[in-house]
């Protein structure tokens, strides 16, 4: 899936980008853009390798791609639109950092669940102070850009739906009681001749006899 070139800049820019392997907060082994290493990268690599060329951009490009389609279908799972940029921008950076499953309890003990239910809910300022009351708003703490904060700016930027009130309908004060002449209130002004209009039955045409 094609990532805009905004998005990919906005990821480089606040992840950072390393061509060697380290451990982060959590004592993860991490390179490139904010890549943790999993499976058989962990046999590929230990902690201070330089990247072979070619992984950091595959990994990257793989993770980017990741994120942001994840982020397109959990706009659709909440019922909102496609097209608030800046909230699937900041979506996208958080399934990147967190993972797409941030919001799922079910598979992620750590998931912002409160945050999930109440953008489910458009209860938007809510979403956003349980972002910011979360141990993720603690662990970016301290750092250049909290990107939980970022998160909850972008879901304070959302507006809720304009609910109109019900139309109620009116009588049409048109129709008369039984027995009214209502020829008046057809839409077409011939109609009213063409109920009372006499139909006559088409006659066969006389039989040829042979010459």
């Amino acid at each position: 899936m094609q990532v805009p070139q905004n998005i990919i800049d906005s990821i480089i820019a606040e992840e950072g980008s390393k061509d060697y392997v380290y451990l982060d907060e959590l004592g993860n082994p991490t390179a490139g853009v904010g890549h943790k290493l999993v499976g058989a990268e962990l046999d590929q690599y230990q902690e201070g390798d330089k990247l072979r060329p070619g992984d950091l951009t595959e990994w990257f490009e793989a993770d980017a791609a990741k994120a942001y389609e994840a982020a397109l279908k959990q706009v659709k799972m909440l019922g909102y639109g496609t097209d608030d940029e800046k909230f699937i921008e900041r979506l996208t950076h958080t399934n990147f950092q967190l993972g797409e499953n941030w919001w799922d309890k079910s598979v992620n003990p750590n998931a912002l669940e409160k945050t999930w239910d109440a953008l489910k809910n458009k209860d938007f300022d809510t979403a956003a102070k349980e972002a910011i009351d979360s141990n993720w708003y603690i662990q970016e703490s301290g750092k250049d850009i909290n990107r939980a904060e970022l998160f909850a700016d972008s879901i304070k930027g959302l507006q809720a739906p304009t609910v109109l009130p019900p139309i109620e309908p009116k009588p049409d004060r048109r129709i008369a009681s039984a027995g009214t002449d209502l020829s008046g209130v057809f839409l077409y002004p011939d109609a009213a001749a063409m109920r009372t209009s006499t139909f006559v039955t088409p006659q066969p045409f006389p039989e040829r006899k042979p010459k």
